[in-house]
């Protein structure tokens, strides 16, 4: 684990596996969406992707998969954030613009893309979830403006118990809470130790490293 960057790389780490992104989209994603995928077809692909001027672009985490019924592909990118950074949807529109030069270069559909932001700062994510929310304009020009909207995870809006209920997976139960906790008090920590010493020794070590890691680093 990059003891640098702990919260990105344990975010990298966690869904790294294709079983822990499945739980996730099955559990977090609006119903509407989670629905319509077809979890046999998931597959985590690499996130780096190069322009014509052979600038690279990449997002935290990338997965190709279709939905239930349809050949044609999809893409749902995840950006991670630990603070709320203006520039978030920025970098996805940038990632974005990239993969599809690359689709157009190469004769193939555009695909759509899901972009996705997985937040766990220490207040509620506070930013636009919709592109055009940035730009003080009536709506007479809105309507012209390039469009677009996240779907937003902030662990600080779901329950513990929500949290809890939402994914048998207990890997990713334990990883979600101690993400949602890793800027409180320590005694917050508590119900996080009680599940992760349910866990393998490799998953608990993991998640113990994260914690011990950020911690020691003041966060």
């Amino acid at each position: 684990m990059n003891i640098k960057r702990p919260h990105d790389s344990f975010f990298k780490q966690l869904m790294s596996d294709p079983k822990t992104v499945r739980d996730f989209l099955r559990g977090f994603l609006p119903r509407s969406l989670s629905e319509r995928i077809d979890y046999g077809s998931i597959k985590v692909i690499d996130t780096e992707k190069t322009d014509r001027k052979y600038r690279k672009f990449y997002l935290d985490l990338s997965v190709e998969c279709r939905l239930s019924g349809k050949e044609s592909e999809l893409y749902i990118v995840f950006e991670h954030k630990s603070y709320p950074d203006k520039l978030t949807l920025i970098q996805i529109l940038n990632y974005c613009s990239v993969v599809w030069e690359g689709c157009l270069r190469n004769k193939e559909p555009l695909r759509p893309i899901i972009p996705v932001v997985f937040y766990h700062g220490r207040k509620r994510f506070n930013l636009p979830t919709r592109f055009s929310d940035y730009f003080d304009v009536d709506d007479v020009i809105r309507d012209y403006l390039v469009d677009f909207s996240i779907v937003l995870f902030d662990t600080n809006r779901h329950r513990d118990e929500d949290i809890l209920r939402a994914s048998g997976n207990l890997y990713l139960t334990a990883s979600l809470l101690a993400m949602k906790h890793i800027f409180k008090d320590l005694d917050s920590l508590r119900p996080i130790f009680k599940r992760i010493v349910q866990l393998d020794r490799d998953h608990f070590l993991m998640v113990l490293q994260y914690v011990i890691i950020t911690v020691d680093g003041s966060r």
